[in-house]
């Protein structure tokens, strides 16, 4: 197998991999992060959280299909530098992902102190 050969394997298989996260996402966890958004018992922020962040993984996964496939499409300056970008914004995505999640995580399960109000 050439080395060419492999790249391109690797490839269809990572569009492969995100491109059934984002189905996974868009059908199941998406509708249902938006339902229980509206649900009022006390985690409303919680929920809002947990919507912004799946949000942000749909966004993530769109960005890294289209980053592995402008590959096929396009070429020269013009697919570096977009390619340059669209890496950027993934970057952007998982760093607000990691925010939001400690945010998650400090908000509802850090155990706070009983002196504080």
């Amino acid at each position: 197998m050439s080395s060419l050969t492999f790249l391109y394997t690797f490839y269809f298989i990572s569009i492969g991999i995100c491109v059934l996260g984002l189905i996974n996402t868009l059908a199941y966890v998406f509708p249902l992060q938006i339902r229980e958004a509206k649900v009022v018992d006390g985690l409303e922020k919680l929920r809002i959280l947990m919507l912004i962040y799946g949000t942000i993984n749909i966004i993530i996964n769109t960005t890294i299909i289209l980053s592995l496939s402008l590959r096929f499409f396009i070429t020269g300056d013009f697919a570096r530098y977009s390619i340059v970008l669209l890496i950027f914004i993934i970057s952007l995505g998982i760093l607000f992902s990691s925010l939001i999640m400690r945010k998650i995580y400090t908000q509802n399960f850090v155990e706070k102190d009983e002196h504080t109000l």
